[in-house]
């Protein structure tokens, strides 16, 4: 009896599973529908992500090229206004030096042409006084030798009256 009821059971389980899936097939079929949509639109959105990803890696490399020009564009003009500036810096220096040494050179022709000056002056008093001694010494001499002249002639004169007295 048990047996009778175990299988009377499982008969009508069975019929009634059977009912179920005529009631549930449709809403399986609706969920399954669901399912394959949100698994064709989770595609589609990840193909419109990945798209959209593409296309932002694009133009992000377009910006990064655009950068890099920019970035070597501005780094030429950096270095030619850096060689203009030290082509400038370097004339204004040259310039700077040339009027110096300008200077300098004059500064010296000017000291030059007043030692020179001076030398001249000097000499021309050691000259002036080498020549008045000269005159002094020469005066001296002329003086001296007439005296010494004077006195052979008195002396000469005294015995030549001394010679003409004792003859």
């Amino acid at each position: 009896m048990l047996q009778a009821e175990i299988t009377s059971l499982s008969n009508s389980l069975s019929f009634n599973q059977q009912e179920n899936l005529k009631f549930v097939d449709p809403q399986v079929v609706c969920v399954k529908e669901k399912e394959d949509l949100d698994r064709k639109l989770l595609r589609t959105g990840r193909i419109h992500e990945f798209r959209r990803v593409r296309e932002l890696k694009k133009v992000h490399e377009i910006n990064e090229l655009r950068l890099a020009q920019d970035l070597k564009n501005a780094e030429e003009s950096h270095k030619s206004l850096l060689v203009q500036e030290l082509k400038k810096a370097e004339d204004t220096h040259k310039s700077l030096l040339y009027q110096e040494l300008k200077k300098v050179d004059e500064v010296n022709e000017l000291h030059l042409a007043q030692e020179l000056k001076k030398a001249e002056e000097t000499h021309k008093s050691l000259l002036v006084q080498e020549l008045e001694k000269a005159e002094e010494t020469y005066e001296l001499r002329k003086v001296h030798e007439l005296k010494k002249a004077e006195e052979t002639h008195k002396s000469l004169r005294g015995q030549e009256l001394k010679e003409v007295k004792e003859l």
